[in-house]
Formats: structure tokens, C-alpha cells, sequence
């Protein structure tokens, strides 16, 4: 049998290590993150939208990528504008770092200056690797290259889940319970 003071320094210890859990508890991050792309082509036009990125299993989704009108250098074709969604397109990230859009006429490939995480925040675009390209059968295609842009994700904190008050309610039940043991038997 446990003595008082045995069983009061297991209580102690109980509320003490359930207590650090609460205090040092942080909220977990969303795996899935809403990365929100703005881009300037040289030739004039832009690129804007946003995709779902999963750093985690290395998921791209609900990809939606429009494009401005805007022309080519050094040939000057001019490019329509095109928008890249998941519904009309294929659409892969490789390595966290290379997002590839393919569409019915066009594709628009961007290459980012880190790799994109859980974390959020904003990333460059790397313009030497980024574009919008017309295929051409037999070649390369006619390609415009991004000056410029950036993405940007907000991590969003996830809810803490209701166990955590169940554990203290349970906790604090427990103690109540010792307490009345040890008033009704004052000798253990």
C-alpha cells in the first residue's frame, strides 16, 4: 500500500506533467498550403493565381494559373493569355521546387528559388527558368520568359483537439477521488 506522502507526490507529479503539456503544447500546422503566385512576363502580361501544395506527401491541387496577354521577345508573337486549372490541365510540382502546368494550346513552367514547405512564406521565382511556351511540332516552341514574381503561403494553425481538456478534467477527477480516499482513511 502506498503511504500519504507516496501517494501525494504521484499526484503531484501527475498534475505537474499534465500541466507542462498544456504550457508547452503549440498548434500544429496545416499540411496542405494555399500558395498564391503573382508574376510579370518580360514581353508585357501576367501570371496570377493560386495552387495547393502538400510539402509533406508532395501533393500539387486545385491548381488555377491565368495568364495576360502579353508577346514574346525577341519575335514578338503574341501570346493570348491562357489559364491552367485542375479541372482543363495537368499540373506537377517536382521537388518541392519546379511547378509544371500543361494546357490544351500552352504550358507555363516556373522554377522557385527554394524549395516550397510547410512553413509558408514568400518565394522568388527564378526568371531564367520560368515561362509560358506555345509547343510546335518538331521544335521547341515560341517561349516568354517571366521577369519576375513571387509565391506566398500563410501557415494556418490547426485547432488543438478536445482531448487535451478531457485529460485535465480527468486528471483533476482523479485527485479528487485520492483526496476523499485519504480523508476517509487517514491512516494509509
Amino acid at each position: 500500500m502506498m503511504t500519504l506522502k507516496l501517494k501525494a507526490l504521484v499526484t503531484v507529479a501527475a498534475i505537474s506533467t499534465t500541466a507542462a503539456f498544456v504550457t508547452h503544447a503549440s498548434p500544429a500546422s496545416a499540411a496542405s498550403l494555399t500558395w498564391n503566385l503573382n508574376a510579370q512576363f518580360v514581353g508585357g502580361g501576367t501570371a496570377t493565381g493560386s495552387f495547393n501544395y502538400d510539402a509533406t506527401s508532395g501533393v500539387l491541387s486545385q491548381f488555377n494559373i491565368k495568364t495576360l496577354a502579353g508577346t514574346s521577345a525577341p519575335s514578338n508573337f503574341l501570346f493570348p493569355g491562357a489559364t491552367y486549372t485542375a479541372a482543363s490541365s495537368t499540373g506537377s510540382l517536382q521537388d518541392s521546387i519546379r511547378l509544371e502546368l500543361i494546357g490544351s494550346e500552352f504550358s507555363f513552367q516556373t522554377l522557385f528559388s527554394a524549395p516550397l514547405t510547410e512553413a509558408g512564406g514568400t518565394i522568388s521565382l527564378v526568371p531564367s527558368f520560368s515561362f509560358e511556351r506555345l509547343p510546335v511540332s518538331g521544335g521547341v516552341g515560341i517561349i516568354r520568359d517571366l521577369a519576375s514574381g513571387t509565391v506566398t503561403a500563410s501557415a494556418t494553425a490547426v485547432p488543438t483537439p478536445a482531448l487535451l481538456p478531457g485529460l485535465v478534467g480527468l486528471g483533476l477527477g482523479v485527485l479528487r477521488q485520492k483526496r476523499k480516499a485519504a480523508q476517509a482513511n487517514p491512516l494509509s
